[in-house]
C-alpha cells in the first residue's frame, strides 16, 4: 500500500524524530485515502505524501493544532499533525498541503 519513488537523496534530520513524521503522514494518508494507498516522492528538495481522497474541510493550520480531529468518528486524540508540525518546525522545514486531481498532497519543504 506504500509506493516510494526516492533515489539518492540525503536529508539532514534527527532520524528518530523524522521517523515519527513519516510514520504519522503515512498512517494518515492510508487511513483517510479512498484506496488505502500512499505514494511518497522526493523531488526539488520536497518530500511528497500523496493519497487519493476527499479534500480537507479546513485549512492545514486547523489540523496542526493540538486535539483537532479530522473526522468526528476519529478515535485518536488529534495530535498527529500537531506532532508532525512541531518536529518539522524544529528542523526548520515547512509543511504544506495541496489538493489536486482528487489527491491529498502533504509536502515537506526540506
Amino acid at each position: 500500500n506504500i509506493k516510494i519513488d526516492i533515489s539518492n537523496t540525503h536529508i539532514d534530520v534527527d532520524f528518530n524524530l523524522f521517523g515519527i513524521v513519516c510514520k504519522n503522514l503515512i498512517d494518515n494518508a492510508i487511513k483517510y485515502s479512498l484506496d488505502k494507498k500512499v505514494q511518497i516522492t522526493f523531488r526539488e528538495n520536497k518530500l511528497y505524501f500523496i493519497s487519493q481522497g476527499n479534500m480537507l474541510e479546513n485549512p492545514l493550520e486547523y489540523y496542526v493544532q493540538p486535539f483537532m480531529k479530522s473526522y468526528e468518528t476519529d478515535k485518536g486524540f488529534g495530535l498527529g499533525l500537531y506532532i508532525v508540525d512541531s518536529i518539522i518546525n524544529l528542523h526548520k522545514f515547512k509543511l504544506d498541503y495541496l489538493y489536486e486531481n482528487g489527491n491529498n498532497i502533504f509536502v515537506l519543504n526540506v
